[in-house]
């Protein structure tokens, strides 16, 4: 005994193995107990009834009723509380054998987030354990609970009050499983049209619409495979409702089973029948019971639209086809994307920014800024230089979107403005970095502020909704996804430094300011080409000891230029013409300045926007 608990305790979580023995041994004196007041009462009621007394009888009636339904309730919860608990111990058991076979992630990770395979092949699992575990348990604590009865009062009186008892219990859970079916079907009546029609168009067209539609609807995947498992988590809820409540109604045929084994047993003493056939019988007679309950939940579970066994067998015949059409649009799309690099074409929308009569003036309405016009014409590489203090920021915020007068014209502290700041991209098409964000927060912004708690992998995962994991995901998806991951570390020269710190949080991270920046990089770069047409680095990006390395330098540089050369349209805005990398300022040998637009370059000073050529002083040095 001690060795089976032993081995049963090994797999439930540490916290939860005293809280589960104590609420067993608090059942099961509470279920007896109870048992027994119910038979005292209703041994009560049937000496009242005998006497004549009509109204003691029915008041002691109101009194037992209550208190047997109470009996077997925690009976049910009993059996179900078991049932559960067998069912988690049973999950890790199947994990452990995963691992010992080099089937499941490192020990480091938690199986049920990295792995959604092992996931749901443990879920099939438990509920296999629950589902069979559960209705055994029932009708050995149900036909306990009448075995004590029986014991205290007659057979008859006590198969009567049984069954009241057992119709009551029944029509409470019918009632409160009515709501929950209520409420899961309000939630999978909203679920999107267009995904029920995409599903059935994969259905009937197979594998080329099902590449078409994944890459159609990129974005959403995740939402709407996410919007599947609701539906089908909520479809499965709805019938395993309608499921227990057909082992609570199966209930009844556990007390007849047992008032059979009852009479069987008072047969064996007067006819002198072994006590061993009389266990048989009984054994046989149990069984029957448990193949009744399994029956009447599997009839209730599958006969049921889209939990039908033909769909569940579309849903596995489907679900190969899908894998290799993502397989083949993601390597159809990375080979496009190799040919409109080698034919110079740009990959990412165009992006025009323009600035028409810009005046940004103090509350006194006098002048501090003046912008008569200017214009960036998509896959620009522009280099903005001005002063501390000379409104290069709050310009480049108004280019970009990130400030938005109001209709009086009112920006920020106390400052206003006029004129028409026009980019043709939508307002998630841009990335502002600025070195003010890692001194003020101690960790990069780019897209999205991450939080505290985000760790390096879930910020760069955050650049594309397809790198997050999902559930249900092949071994060989993960490995994609990380490859993504790890290639875009190695390309910023960050692999070797945090490969082992991939789920360390930024926050207790000990990265440098220049690592910071490189990991920004990093994100960056597993955007998707529409979020990258344009790109604003605000000053102290390359000065000071952000970037203070030759090498790191010289890559970001690099990174700048490919994303340009791409079609991103890209700002550099540094205090003085010396803080600017001299890289960004004269073209690589052998090359042209870029594919799609030459250099811009623009300085900011006594309140006037002027464009102007490379300083002769740095156009030559390398």
């Amino acid at each position: 005994m001690k060795a089976v608990l032993g081995l049963f305790f090994k797999y439930l979580p540490r916290k939860q193995r005293l809280l589960s023995l104590v609420i067993v041994l608090l059942l099961v004196p509470l279920s007896t107990y109870l048992f027994i007041i119910g038979s005292e009462k209703t041994r009560e009621f049937g000496t009242i009834v005998s006497q004549g007394n009509v109204k003691s009888a029915a008041m002691t009636a109101l009194v037992a009723l209550p208190i047997m339904s109470g009996a077997f309730g925690v009976s049910s919860l009993l059996s179900r509380f078991v049932a559960g608990l067998c069912a988690r111990a049973a999950g890790g058991m199947r994990r452990d054998l995963f691992e010992l076979f080099s089937w499941a992630p490192p020990m480091s990770v938690d199986p049920r987030k990295a792995e959604g395979g092992l996931t749901s092949r443990t879920s099939d699992l438990e509920r296999a354990w629950t589902e069979g575990a559960r209705p055994l348990l029932l009708a050995v604590t149900n036909g306990g609970g009448y075995i004590v009865m029986a014991s205290v009062i007659d057979w008859w009186a006590a198969l009567c009050m049984a069954v009241l008892a057992l119709f009551f219990s029944s029509l409470v859970e019918l009632t409160l499983g009515k709501r929950r079916v209520e409420s899961q079907s309000i939630a999978r009546d909203r679920q999107s049209a267009w995904d029920r029609w995409g599903r059935f168009l994969a259905r009937a067209f197979g594998q080329r619409l099902l590449a078409m539609r994944d890459r159609s609807f990129e974005l959403q995947r995740g939402e709407a495979y996410n919007q599947k498992r609701l539906e089908k988590t909520n479809t499965e809820n709805t019938y395993r409702a309608l499921g227990d409540w057909a082992i609570q109604s199966g209930s009844f045929v556990t007390i007849v089973a047992t008032q059979l084994i009852y009479i069987i047993h008072q047969h064996a003493l007067h006819q002198g029948i072994a006590p061993g056939a009389m266990l048989v019988l009984a054994s046989a007679v149990t069984l029957f019971q448990n193949m009744i309950n399994q029956g009447a939940q599997g009839l209730s579970t599958l006969r049921k639209g889209e939990v039908s066994l033909p769909h569940i067998r579309s849903i596995l015949a489907l679900r190969p086809l899908a894998e290799e059409a993502r397989r083949r649009a993601a390597a159809l799309e990375k080979q496009a994307a190799e040919l409109k690099l080698q034919e110079g074409k740009p990959l990412v929308p165009p992006m025009t920014v323009t600035l028409a009569d810009v005046v940004i003036s103090d509350s006194g309405r006098q002048s501090i800024l003046n912008v008569p016009h200017a214009r960036l014409e998509p896959g620009s590489f522009g280099v903005l230089v001005g002063a501390s203090a000379s409104g290069k920021s709050t310009l480049l915020a108004l280019a970009t979107g990130r400030l938005h007068p109001n209709q009086d014209g009112h920006l920020t502290q106390g400052l206003r403005s006029k004129g028409a700041v026009v980019c043709n991209g939508e307002a998630s098409g841009w990335q502002y970095l600025s070195a003010s964000h890692i001194e003020g927060e101690g960790r990069w912004l780019s897209l999205t502020a991450p939080e505290q708690s985000d760790t390096i992998r879930t910020f760069l995962q955050s650049a594309r909704a397809n790198l997050l994991p999902r559930n249900g995901e092949t071994e060989i998806e993960r490995r994609e996804k990380e490859k993504e991951l790890l290639d875009a570390l190695r390309e910023v020269g960050l692999l070797d430094v945090v490969r082992d710190r991939l789920d360390d949080t930024l926050n207790g991270n000990s990265l440098t300011r220049q690592q910071l920046a490189l990991l920004s990089l990093a994100q960056v770069s597993l955007l998707p080409a529409w979020k990258r047409s344009l790109i604003v680095l605000d000053e102290t990006f390359f000065a000071g000891k952000l970037v203070e390395d030759e090498k790191s330098r010289r890559l970001a540089v690099r990174m700048l230029r490919k994303w340009n050369d791409h079609g991103s349209t890209i700002i550099v805005a540094e205090d003085t013409w010396d803080r600017v990398p001299r890289e960004l300022l004269t073209p690589p040998r052998g090359r042209k300045q870029s594919k799609t637009q030459p250099l811009r370059c623009f300085e900011l000073g006594n309140g006037t926007l002027a464009e102007m050529s490379v300083p002769a002083s740095l156009a030559g040095k390398p």
